[in-house]
């Protein structure tokens, strides 16, 4: 019989409109920090897992369990909010790379770009700092296994983040932060481009093609164990980047065909997904490129 986890850090009863999520970055890897900035999401989750470990013994007979213990604490949590260009750059900073030196958009004055590009440094990690209606926990060495980008033209657009910690203590009260208006954008704030691989990304649009999509971007990022007599896990390190997508095409459109015979010949093509085009672009918010 395969061993059972036991789980620890589901919401229990309580009000779920006191529901707050706070993040801050870590300097070190598991070491806590006050939260400086609240996050705007919504289907949350933070869970302390560990394997059910029963110990057995030749015992001569059938009463042969003399013991039960519990493996390392594993966390494991996901966030979901809306796209934007602001509002999940922490998390984008502990999943895709570390935060990024802005630059200004072409056409800008007073916006700023970040663009997050995964490379060979470690993303940051973070604490985060969650009260989900009933008790307070905090989430330590968090950083971000997945990322999905998921919308449609006649609906939202949101992202979703797959986190993993390496501890979820609690916390005897939150730290006090500033409310603000968190931005959003929506599904019909996109454009598509297609280009030939190797090419200039974003240089070829194509217009009433795109119904909805779901990209996906994966750390695979793996834990690791240490005998410090400390049950728990040690350290998290990327995996090889991974990334998948779906993409649904209005099959009438003028490339869709195009597209359909480059996937057939397996010719490569370079994608990209631009969201927010409906916002003015020096009033501070920027596209979010993908």
């Amino acid at each position: 019989r395969p061993p059972r986890r036991r789980t620890e850090g589901k919401a229990i009863a309580g009000e779920l409109y006191q529901e707050v999520l706070q993040i801050g970055k870590e300097t070190t890897a598991g070491v806590g920090v006050a939260a400086t900035r609240k996050l705007y999401g919504s289907e949350i989750s933070f869970l302390k897992e560990r394997d059910s470990r029963p110990r057995m013994f030749a015992t001569g007979n059938r009463v042969n369990q003399l013991a039960h213990t519990l493996g390392p604490v594993m966390v494991n949590g996901s966030v979901k909010m809306p796209m934007s260009a602001d509002e999940p750059s922490e998390l984008l900073s502990i999943t895709l790379a570390p935060m990024p030196s802005p630059s200004t958009p072409s056409g800008a004055t007073n916006a700023r770009q970040f663009d997050w590009v995964p490379g060979n440094t470690s993303p940051d990690s973070a604490t985060i700092e969650r009260h989900d209606g009933a008790r307070i926990r905090r989430a330590l060495g968090v950083r971000g296994d997945t990322v999905t980008v998921a919308g449609s033209a006649n609906g939202p657009n949101d992202v979703t983040f797959g986190l993993m910690g390496l501890d979820l203590p609690t916390l005897g009260s939150l730290t006090s932060l500033t409310d603000r208006v968190p931005t959003f954008m929506e599904g019909y704030e996109t454009k598509l481009f297609v280009d030939a691989f190797g090419g200039t990304p974003g240089t070829t649009q194509y217009s009433g093609t795109l119904i909805n999509w779901n990209v996906k971007f994966g750390n695979q990022l793996g834990r690791k164990f240490f005998a410090d007599n400390a049950n728990k896990t040690g350290a998290l390190i990327p995996g090889p980047v991974q990334i998948t997508a779906d993409l649904t095409f209005e099959a009438a459109a003028a490339g869709t065909l195009t597209e359909f015979n480059n996937w057939e010949s397996q010719t490569s093509r370079l994608v990209r997904l631009e969201f927010g085009q409906n916002a003015v672009i020096d009033a501070g918010t920027t596209k979010c490129r993908r």
